[in-house]
């Protein structure tokens, strides 16, 4: 519930509030620890400007190794800091609640000021159709980006191309994932993947 509220809080562009309740929980409350409510904390950071803070918590939330989907958001908003989008054009692409087609549509107008910003182009490769040959060319170019989001740049590229049955490439960069290696779960969920590539590659010998 409380991060439904800090959530509806940054949607209204009311995120000093959000720092306000946080800061009020006690500090043995387990609720400050809460990834999920973290994250709305952290964005609320971002969202009034304090950029370095807001880095910190996300650094604190990728960290923590709860699931890849809470890495992967920490990371992503890290690169949005460090791509320099400012705390209006966050808030227009994260809590604005806009179709993806639209979300599109602002990313697009963005990267026409920002043309390299890593965190863009990665959302929009999220947010468009996996059967969209876009989809393949970002994530292809952002391979040849060295950042935060590099584990995951590496793991959708692999599995964009296994979609499109590029079994050898998709291999191939499933191994440069597990080079970087992000926890032992994912490094073993990444051997299942090496070696369903190899069983298909075989078979379509």
């Amino acid at each position: 519930a409380l991060r439904g509220l800090f959530q509806s809080l940054n949607a209204q562009n009311r995120p000093s509030e959000v720092v306000k309740h946080y800061m009020e929980l006690p500090v043995q409350s387990s609720l400050k620890n809460h990834p999920g409510i973290r994250l709305s904390y952290a964005d609320a950071l971002y969202l009034t400007g304090e950029k370095d803070s807001a880095t910190e918590y996300y650094g604190r939330i990728a960290a923590m190794n709860i699931s890849e989907a809470f890495t992967e958001t920490s990371l992503l908003r890290m690169q949005f800091v460090n791509d320099g989008i400012l705390p209006g054009e966050f808030r227009e692409l994260i809590y604005s609640g806009q179709t993806d087609s639209l979300r599109i549509a602002s990313i697009d107008s963005l990267l026409l000021i920002r043309a390299g910003a890593i965190s863009l182009k990665y959302l929009k490769a999220i947010l468009v159709s996996p059967s969209d040959s876009t989809r393949t060319e970002l994530l292809l170019q952002l391979t040849k980006n060295n950042s935060v989001m590099q584990y995951y740049i590496y793991l959708r590229t692999a599995d964009q191309l296994y979609q499109n049955q590029s079994f050898e490439e998709a291999k191939l960069y499933y191994w440069f994932a597990k080079n970087i290696i992000p926890s032992k779960e994912s490094s073993y969920k990444l051997d299942e993947k090496i070696e369903l590539c190899d069983f298909v590659l075989t078979e379509l010998l």
